[in-house]
């Protein structure tokens, strides 16, 4: 028996369990991330009339 033509195995078989191993699905984290508050400050500002000049 020729074993020279069975030495493509042991490769195929390897990359068949490593893409098993890095396709499979990992477990969700089933926890709610906690709520970040975010600090702002607001200002009122009220609309008025505003003149634009350029000078060139």
């Amino acid at each position: 028996m020729n074993l020279k033509a069975l030495m493509f195995l042991p490769p195929l078989v390897l990359a068949v369990l490593g893409f098993n191993w890095k396709t499979r699905e990992q477990p969700r984290d089933v926890s709610r991330p906690k709520e970040r508050r975010l600090v702002v400050r607001v200002m009122d500002v009220t609309r008025r009339p505003v003149s634009v000049s350029v000078t060139g």
